[in-house]
């Protein structure tokens, strides 16, 4: 073989393997910048989770709106009657009035009558009320818890309602501030002014 055969074919040679080479490294470089890119997406996540979980823990937990039920009324209201004291909390339910963790059937016909009266009156009876009631007997009790209810139910439906319930019976939304007169030492068993009937003749 001649001299510039040779040379011919090494160039070549040479050629071949040089296009093997860049290929390889190519495909390396590839692979490699996938591997990266993926590492980078990783880190930015990673610091974008730990961001929000910073910015969540400044900011109060969010309530879940389906399970609880709502206060209707914010505020509890109190309703006043002789001894008695009522304090009535409303939320939006089915039709349930408890008083002292007891059912309203507990207490007589007619005080539930009253109890009764300004849900009535209102016409909705769609809430859950809650009663705490300290004080007095049955019906100055229920007077109370009438009160208290006829309050609440005054702050949600406003000035149509308080007209209505005050042309019925204004005590439902004003204090009676009326009590018993107290009994004297003379006569304390019969009463405040009892005395035994005396002959004038």
């Amino acid at each position: 073989m001649n001299e510039g055969k040779i040379n011919a074919v090494k160039t070549e040679v040479k050629e071949t393997v040089n296009k093997i080479n860049k290929e390889k490294v190519s495909k390396v470089k590839k692979e490699t910048k996938k591997t990266v890119n993926k590492i980078k997406e990783k880190v930015v996540g990673e610091k974008l989770e730990r961001r929000l979980l910073v910015v969540d823990t400044d900011k109060k937990p969010v309530k879940s709106k389906s399970v609880k039920k709502k206060k209707l009324v914010n505020n509890i209201y109190v309703g006043k009657r002789k001894r008695a004291i009522a304090r009535v909390s409303l939320t939006q339910g089915d039709k349930k009035i408890t008083i002292n963790n007891k059912s309203i059937e507990e207490f007589p016909k007619v005080a539930q009558l009253k109890i009764s009266e300004p849900l009535i009156i209102a016409e909705e009876d769609n809430y859950n009320i809650k009663v705490n009631v300290k004080g007095g007997g049955v019906m100055g009790q229920a007077e109370a818890i009438a009160q208290g209810i006829a309050k609440a139910l005054v702050k949600l439906k406003g000035e149509s309602l308080k007209k209505k319930l005050i042309a019925y019976d204004r005590n439902l939304l004003i204090q009676d501030i009326r009590r018993t007169e107290p009994h004297k030492p003379s006569c304390s068993k019969r009463g405040p002014r009892a005395h035994k009937q005396r002959s004038k003749r």
